[in-house]
Order: C-alpha cells, then structure tokens, then sequence
C-alpha cells in the first residue's frame, strides 16, 4: 500500500496539471484497474468458482438429498 505522505505527494503535482492531463490519467488508472484480477489470497475469482461448481450429473431432488443425509449419518454415527 502507498504511504500518506507519498500519495499527497503525488496529488499535489498532479493538482497542477492541466485537466485533461488529470483526467486522461484518471482514465489510465480505472483502465489499469480493470485489467488487473482482483483475488483475495487463497480464494478463487468468480469465474473459477462457476468452473469448478460446473457438474456433468444432475442436481439431487428431495427425496434423493434425504437418502444422502440419512447415509452420511448412519456412516458418522454407526461405525
């Protein structure tokens, strides 16, 4: 992260710039933002999660969510 006094630093050169040099900056800022993944560390992008959540098998109705259940806990519980 970028110190106080650097940060006000750079803002008071920009602050004498013409405008369109201060929005054309402002500008390549957003632009390099968006360009950049932004990624906790350890965690997964939106697109990876969609990727790794993409099954080839249907999804399981009720009935079979039950059957699922009852079988892990009889498994945890009655070994």
């Amino acid at each position: 992260m970028i110190a106080r006094t650097e940060f006000a630093e750079i803002m008071s050169q920009v602050a004498s710039w013409p405008v369109e040099d201060r929005v054309v900056l402002a500008r390549k800022i957003l632009e390099s933002v968006g360009e950049t993944p932004r990624r906790r560390p350890g965690g997964h992008t939106a697109d990876e999660v969609i990727r790794l959540l993409n099954i080839s098998e249907p999804t399981p109705n009720d009935q079979e969510c039950r059957q699922i259940l009852e079988e892990e806990l009889l498994r945890k519980y009655c070994k």
